[in-house]
């Protein structure tokens, strides 16, 4: 079962590490088919000369060394070269030895003799051509060995160039898995503060909703006790009511004696007690009243109070109303961050697959680079083969001209 980007760990990250070094090392080393094949060619030259010493064929030719290197085979060839040159100068002294015989002998006598002369001049400059011929094809091997082993080089390089790319985007890939995973590690540190958040806002409503419950309460204690203080005063307003029809039928009483009874002083005496003791109740209740107005009054700032009160709670659930619009405009913003996350993980997730698959595409043109490598190796000693006949074809020639 596969593991998503979200399950590696940083174990995971070092095995990974040290497999591409496994692997970087494994590229580096030679092939066990190559190294076989080497051997295998370095034996059958170690078993090779025994017929040409047997002919005695040997004695102006260079002995071919045990082949470790390109460098060594090249070495070889200059070295075989020079002695290809040395034998043209040899030749060419022999041929001008032979002119400088024809220009002595004059005599008809001698005819037959600078004919047979003239023949092994003539087969002395086809030799000669032969040689130079052989030794054009040996020079075109040689510059097409150093070709090919430029290129060689140039494939090896590339090859170093792809690895290191490869490294480059692996180190790129392990950086972005970084990233991806710091932005995992972020959006879960987001999401819980989004649910701390969420968290603190329902335990500020519980505390708004609680506000709200105890401010109807209030409210309703308030309007029980505005209720009760109406009905006092309503209580007050009929007594002060009925002590004004009792005092207006007392003063109509009092005007119907003084126009009746002027005559009777003891009459009148007695009405004028009754009437200081009207006026003093008059006067207890005119107190009465003024008790009454100043509860009225009382009763009206306690009503201002309750109406600022209740203008105060109205400004709370107003600021509470306003505060609960923001923190929903806030958690709308958050879900949309939320949103826009996830997409971009998304995106990342798509990216990393786009890497993936990049990776596995440099794998396999890696591969092939090797096994293009394997095939330029075997050329290589194909072409070692195929000198080596040519040397064995030029001891032949040189044979031939002795």
């Amino acid at each position: 079962m596969s593991k998503s980007w979200a399950d590696y760990t940083v174990e995971d990250d070092e095995a990974l590490y040290t497999q591409g070094f496994n692997l970087i090392e494994e590229l580096g080393q030679k092939p066990k088919e190559v190294e076989h094949t080497s051997e295998s060619f370095l034996t059958s030259k170690k078993q090779e000369p025994p017929l040409l010493v047997q002919f005695d064929l040997t004695a102006h030719l260079v002995e071919k060394p045990i082949i470790q290197s390109p460098q060594e085979e090249i070495q070889w060839l200059k070295l075989l070269l020079f002695q290809e040159q040395q034998q043209k100068q040899l030749a060419q002294s022999e041929q001008d030895t032979y002119f400088s015989m024809l220009h002595t002998m004059s005599s008809k006598a001698s005819e037959e003799t600078t004919w047979s002369l003239k023949q092994a001049l003539k087969s002395e400059e086809r030799e000669r051509l032969l040689l130079e011929e052989t030794t054009w094809s040996l020079e075109q091997a040689l510059k097409s060995e150093k070709r090919e082993r430029l290129l060689l080089e140039e494939t090896t390089w590339s090859l170093k160039q792809a690895l290191k790319s490869e490294k480059r985007e692996r180190l790129l890939l392990e950086e972005t898995t970084w990233s991806l995973k710091q932005a995992l590690k972020s959006e879960k540190r987001e999401r819980l503060l989004l649910e701390e958040t969420t968290w603190s806002l329902e335990q500020a409503l519980e505390i708004a909703e609680t506000e709200r419950l105890l401010l109807e309460e209030t409210n309703w204690s308030q309007g029980q006790a505005l209720k009760s203080a109406e009905k006092e005063r309503l209580q007050l307003e009929e007594t002060n009511w009925s002590l004004e029809q009792v005092l207006k039928s007392a003063e109509k009483e009092r005007l119907i004696l003084e126009e009746t009874t002027r005559s009777q002083e003891q009459s009148l005496i007695n009405t004028e007690r009754e009437c200081l003791l009207l006026e003093e109740t008059n006067w207890s209740q005119g107190q009465a009243l003024k008790s009454a107005e100043k509860e009225r009054l009382q009763l009206e700032e306690t009503t201002r109070s309750v109406e600022q009160a209740l203008k105060t709670a109205e400004n709370k659930r107003l600021l509470l109303e306003e505060t609960n619009w923001s923190l929903e405009q806030a958690l709308k913003s958050a879900e949309k961050e939320r949103l826009q996350l996830e997409e971009t993980n998304w995106s990342q997730v798509q990216e990393l697959k786009s890497a993936e698959n990049k990776r596995l595409l440099l794998e396999e043109t890696t591969r092939s680079q090797e096994q293009s490598l394997i095939n330029t190796k075997r050329e290589c000693l194909l072409l070692e083969e195929t000198n080596w006949s040519q040397g064995q074809a030029l001891n032949s020639a040189e044979k031939e001209c002795y």
